[in-house]
């Protein structure tokens, strides 16, 4: 369930691997919505490079 950098994470500062987890949640759930959203709205990938006048 614990990735092994969070294993890492913990014990360079003596937390429990629970904790280390716990604060990471969030950014572990925008990791995994980031991706879903560009993939089902493809529109929000490219808009950059549009407004720059790439086609």
């Amino acid at each position: 369930m614990f990735t092994d950098a969070a294993r890492k994470a913990g014990a360079a500062q003596r937390k429990k691997v629970n904790d280390v987890v716990r604060e990471l949640r969030p950014f572990l759930l925008a990791h995994g919505a980031v991706p879903m959203i560009l993939t089902f709205v493809p529109a929000l990938g490219t808009w950059l490079a549009r407004a720059l006048g790439f086609n």
